[in-house]
């Protein structure tokens, strides 16, 4: 007798969550007859209409743009002022609570302001998104330049290396592995702020979609929205999220 092999096994056993979900679902669907929950044939329909249309794809591109905006610019400015809050702890010391409290304050928060700030717009979740990674980054980046070894920097100071050779070929080096994480957790949450800010303070993208078939009571199209997003961050985490962590 022969046995499988070890990678169709594990793909069998990858298959067998996503199975049972359908399951439930089209179970829970025939319980109410679709009052309150379409089927998983309805959706697929319905997501195949969407994915029909010129708009489902603007929409797509509109959020992927936002979010990889606030993923650059939040990481950018996070990894800049982590970097040198690494190597000067008075700094450090001096914006923590500012970076702390940004990274308490949940999204629906910072949407709020923003709403009276800026009204309706897509700056709202571009800005959110910002928001969000920002402190995921910075705190991240200066706690894994503070635990470099200082005789790294001893011998950079003999050599008398510049500020770019120093970051370039021994602190970020250094941090390549805390950084990638970051940046993947980062990766991980920013569709999903993105989303949320759209649904409240933007008239176009995913979120908006979201809520004109919520306020519409469209189940069909709302569920195939959800279907789609969440085959967004499937597809975000399988090929970015995954490599980084790697």
């Amino acid at each position: 007798m022969t046995s499988s092999p070890p990678g169709v096994l594990r793909r069998s056993w990858a298959l067998l969550p996503p199975l049972l979900l359908l399951l439930i679902w089209g179970g829970l669907s025939r319980l109410n007859q679709g009052r309150v929950l379409p089927s998983p044939w309805e959706t697929l329909l319905a997501l195949g209409k969407l994915l029909a249309t010129g708009d489902t794809w603007r929409s797509l591109m509109l959020t992927l743009g936002r979010g990889s905006g606030g993923l650059a610019l939040g990481g950018g400015i996070g990894l800049v002022t982590g970097l040198f809050c690494g190597r000067h702890p008075r700094l450090h010391d001096a914006l923590s609570p500012m970076v702390t409290l940004m990274q308490g304050c949940p999204p629906i928060v910072w949407i709020s302001l923003l709403l009276v700030w800026l009204s309706l717009g897509g700056a709202i979740p571009l800005a959110v998104s910002t928001l969000s990674v920002l402190p995921v980054i910075f705190i991240q980046t200066a706690s894994a330049v503070r635990s470099l070894d200082p005789r790294w920097f001893e011998v950079a100071q003999v050599y008398r290396l510049g500020l770019w050779r120093r970051c370039r070929d021994l602190i970020l080096p250094g941090i390549a592995h805390p950084l990638a994480g970051a940046f993947s957790y980062a990766c991980g949450i920013t569709w999903k702020v993105t989303a949320t800010a759209e649904f409240f303070g933007a008239t176009d993208g995913i979120g908006a979609q979201i809520y004109r078939s919520y306020h519409q009571l469209a189940l069909e199209r709302l569920f195939a929205w959800t279907l789609l997003i969440a085959l967004l961050g499937i597809a975000i985490d399988t090929l970015l999220v995954r490599r980084l962590r790697r």
